[in-house]
């Protein structure tokens, strides 16, 4: 396990990284910012951009470790229309700051299907409108992933098994509660109200007048992958 600190500020920050090769094919790595934890994996065959624009896919791990006076450069190679390319490193603290500068968790992706906004709306876009509100607000969305995972609780569907590290953490979040039951009084209960659906999944809960329920989709999705 290596650490290393920037000597220099960057965007007002001089974190503390901490990388850990683990099974011979991922390097974890942990950026602290002051007691800010945030935390990726970088595992051989991710693909992603780097800082400097280039795409590549990680290769290997360096063989000959991290240095605690540069950091710890994973190996890649660039992808092209013809295949893999030249075999270059690039430096992963640098990705893991790419990653924690990029993320914001006080938006959420909002699928275009979805009402959005304020102003005056009949009674089933007001009730929407507070749905989708619920489905977004950070704090009740981090503790229904703390409590799930990250995957669909429907499909299975994984977001980084796909789209590697620039996947990970990566889920939308589905309100289950009745309409009915929602008032001014109304508190969202993170695991009871909340699950967490891929964006498929999510615009066909959302579909129709009448939103299907999560059991419903679940016995959905069974039927068709029975009679597939």
């Amino acid at each position: 396990m290596l650490k290393w600190q920037r000597a220099k500020s960057k965007n007002g920050q001089k974190p503390l990284y901490t990388f850990e090769e683990i099974d011979g094919n991922t390097l974890r790595v942990i950026r602290d910012n002051k007691g800010e934890i945030f935390e990726r994996n970088f595992s051989i065959g991710h693909r992603f951009t780097t800082y400097n624009g280039l795409l590549v896919e990680m290769v290997s791990l360096n063989p000959n470790g991290g240095s605690s006076d540069s950091g710890y450069y994973l190996i890649v190679r660039e992808i092209t229309k013809n295949g893999l390319g030249r075999k270059t490193d690039v430096s992963a603290q640098n990705q893991i700051d790419i990653l924690y500068w990029n993320q914001n968790e006080s938006e959420e992706f909002i699928a275009p299907s979805e009402v959005q906004g304020a102003g005056v709306f009949i009674e089933g876009a007001v009730k929407k409108v507070l749905v989708n509100r619920y489905e977004r607000e950070p704090k009740a969305r981090k503790a229904c992933i703390d409590h799930f995972g990250a995957t669909c609780q429907i499909c299975h569907f994984n977001f980084s098994k796909v789209y590697g590290v620039y996947g990970e953490g990566f889920i939308e979040v589905h309100h289950v509660k009745p309409l009915s039951e929602i008032n001014d009084s109304y508190t969202v209960d993170p695991v009871e109200d909340l699950v967490p659906v891929c964006s498929n999944c999510h615009s066909i809960l959302h579909r129709g007048k009448t939103p299907l329920s999560v059991a419903q989709m679940q016995a959905m999705f069974a039927g068709v992958r029975k009679d597939a």
